[in-house]
């Protein structure tokens, strides 16, 4: 709160905050990009307009007005720190747009300011998207892994994946089944000849057991107990025949059949 006193002369004098000011044309870093406004894209409005008047309200939003295509007046505002922003009727932000280390943010709010949605690209040229319930908290995430193609993760209340889909390294596609810690249930993907595997744990998410192809044409089930040792192997032999091995909580075999 600002106090004002008397002096013999009759001046009044106010007495205001403590402020540190910088030095004289210096820029404020945290406006926008290290000071300065720069479009997400040189493509994409507001890119497109040449500014040629600003207002800046109280609250240190910035309106600017100016010439874009065909010469038509257009107008965008900035926050107080330099984001491209759509405001509702009680200036609170819905839409933003801005850079962050070079990259580009799209940003949208409900009228309590919790994230709804947000695009971002990242400094490796992929992006994500990303999608939140009313408490800000993401449910959805959209986005590139490395090395090419995508992911989609599901999220439950405390943000662990539930679902997810993406793409293996090897360009196969995978499907994770997860319990409410986001440790896996059910895995679906493939095995290292690229044949296809099915993978479930158990609660601590230790293998349980598992269904895979073991090379072009031959399958096989295993089945392991609650510290991750095999205890039975179904699966072909050389032959084409069929055979059951079983092993003792050591993992030794202790049984075939045929023998």
């Amino acid at each position: 709160m600002n106090h004002a006193s008397a002096t013999p002369s009759g001046f009044r004098f106010e007495v205001l905050e403590d402020r540190r000011l910088m030095a004289a044309g210096d820029l404020d870093p945290t406006f926008g990009t290290l000071g300065k406004y720069i479009p997400p894209s040189v493509n994409e409005p507001p890119a497109f307009i040449v500014p040629t008047d600003f207002a800046v309200y109280a609250d240190g939003r910035i309106l600017v007005t100016g010439s874009g295509l065909n010469d038509v007046a257009m107008a965008f505002r900035l926050t107080a720190d330099g984001k491209v922003a759509v405001f509702d009727a009680n200036g609170k932000v819905l839409v933003s747009l801005s850079t962050y280390n070079g990259n580009g943010a799209i940003t949208t709010y409900d009228q309590s300011g919790n994230y709804l949605i947000d695009m971002v690209s990242n400094s490796s040229g992929f992006g994500n998207i990303n999608i939140y319930d009313g408490k800000g908290k993401p449910t959805i995430q959209l986005y590139n892994v490395k090395g090419g193609g995508g992911a989609l993760a599901l999220k439950n209340k405390d943000g662990k994946d539930a679902l997810m889909l993406s793409l293996m390294t090897s360009g196969a596609g995978h499907m994770s089944l997860n319990n409410a810690a986001g440790n896996p249930l059910v895995w679906v993907g493939e095995t290292t000849e690229r044949n296809g595997d099915l993978k479930m744990y158990n609660s601590s998410g230790r293998l349980a057991s598992r269904l895979a192809c073991t090379n072009v044409s031959d399958g096989s089930y295993e089945c392991f107990n609650s510290t991750g040792t095999r205890m039975v192997y179904i699966t072909t032999d050389v032959n084409g025949d069929g055979s059951v091995t079983t092993f003792n909580k050591a993992g030794t075999r202790s049984g075939r059949v045929p023998q």
